[in-house]
């Protein structure tokens, strides 16, 4: 995993993980039988932008020397973008939509570990 994610069991909300080395402890969430494992992975904000300045440029947007839009999308004072529009952009071309993008999300492997909890009792 890169950067960040959410972890869910059986609806129990276990926190972010967003350092290494991204472990959580499950064992108060889980329940004899079957139980439900939920990873929500954050994607990187840069693979966004990227994606996005395709879109952008799809719609027919263009930038100045300077790198700033040269005309506003018609939808964007109207707020009311048409389906293909992007979710995000800048008003600042730093992305073409031609870069390859960073790694991020869920990369492997998730493994799941057991542990065995032995305890020694005091004599008197």
């Amino acid at each position: 995993m890169h950067n960040l994610a959410e972890v869910i069991v059986n609806g129990h909300n276990l926190g972010v993980l967003w350092k290494e080395p991204f472990r959580a402890d499950v064992t108060d969430a889980l329940k004899a039988g079957a139980n439900e494992i939920e990873i929500r992975v954050t994607n990187l904000w840069v693979n966004r932008l990227i994606g996005d300045a395709k879109k952008m440029a799809a719609l027919g947007v263009s930038y100045n020397k300077r790198g700033t839009i040269a005309k506003w999308p018609a939808w964007v004072p109207q707020d009311a973008p048409p389906a293909e529009a992007p979710a995000t952009f800048a008003t600042w071309r730093q992305w073409e939509g031609k870069e390859a993008l960073p790694s991020s999300g869920l990369i492997g492997p998730v493994t799941l570990r057991t542990m065995e909890q032995v305890f020694q009792g005091l004599e008197k």
